[in-house]
């Protein structure tokens, strides 16, 4: 993986298959992963995540960052508020996965 990459994504989210593709905006090896949605719909509600590893002496630590436009209607709509918990849900698990991947293949 590297800054200009393009990549795809498949994710069940309330039962429903969601397709995605990618651009990996920058990418620091072993630090840093930050990706946009290509498709331009999606980039106003969704302009990028951000996933950093950080290396401690008792292994790593994961943040990802999400930005989400949503606007005032839509905040306060349980819909919307489902899917954002779904997606919380979705990164704690991918970023369980990502550190146990870290570890294993740099050593903690």
């Amino acid at each position: 993986m590297s800054t200009g990459a393009i990549g795809y994504f498949e994710e069940y989210l309330h039962g429903d298959l969601h397709k995605l593709r990618v651009y990996y905006s920058k990418v620091i090896p072993n630090r840093l992963i930050e990706f946009k949605p290509l498709p331009r719909f999606w980039r106003i509600f969704y302009p990028k995540s951000t996933l950093e590893f950080i290396s401690t002496r008792n292994g790593w630590i994961f943040k990802s960052l999400t930005l989400f436009r949503i606007g005032w209607i839509s905040s306060h709509s349980k819909r919307a508020k489902e899917h954002i918990r779904l997606i919380q849900q979705l990164m704690k698990k991918e970023a369980e996965n990502l550190k146990h991947i870290m570890e294993s293949d740099l050593g903690s």
